[in-house]
């Protein structure tokens, strides 16, 4: 087998991996939130059919003293979590593909047949400046997640920003290795 063969067999893993640790999150963060128990399936909540009427009153026997006002009391609403797992996994799913792209890049760049295309690092950028550009755009990324999960926690669309950010620092990391075996 040729070097490109390998190249490309290496890719390939590398997408598998990436695209199988993806869908592991996923699924795990659908489970927990397929997990939650409503308010109809608690064991004290009123069921339908089971005493109606007066004879269901009568059967109870509670008596005035035996009510406890926390009983009679309702629950306040509490907003949902801003920062909850599919949060956190989501963002450092992205911290670790712009991590992965930054040091490809310095591996690959550290040989003679390649380059950076990005403009603004240069063809050969240090790890310094590399990192100068990446953390802040990254801790930018992040905080745009963060205000949009809070903006509207119950819609899903702060999720686009953290899983197309993984994407296309993955699609980097796996293009430079991929560069930098040839």
């Amino acid at each position: 087998m040729n070097s490109l063969g390998k190249t490309a067999m290496l890719c390939s893993r590398i997408t598998h991996f990436v695209v199988a640790l993806g869908l592991l999150v996923f699924a795990s963060l659908n489970a927990e939130a397929q997990a939650r128990v409503s308010l109809s399936e608690l064991p004290n909540a009123p069921s339908q059919g089971v005493g109606t009427g007066s004879s269901a009153l009568t059967s109870l026997q509670i008596k005035p003293t035996d009510i406890n006002v926390r009983d009679l009391a309702i629950e306040s609403y509490k907003p949902p979590r801003t920062i909850d797992r599919q949060f956190v996994a989501l963002n450092a799913l992205q911290v670790l593909a712009a991590i992965a792209d930054a040091e490809t890049t310095l591996n690959c760049v550290s040989s003679p047949h390649c380059s950076e295309v990005n403009p603004i690092l240069g063809s050969h950028p240090t790890r310094g400046r590399m990192y100068a550009l990446a953390v802040p755009l990254t801790a930018l990324s992040v905080f745009v997640s963060y205000h949009y999960k809070r903006k509207s926690p119950t819609k899903g669309w702060w999720k686009v920003y953290p899983l197309t950010l993984s994407a296309i620092h993955t699609f980097g990391a796996v293009n430079n290795l991929a560069a930098a075996h040839n």
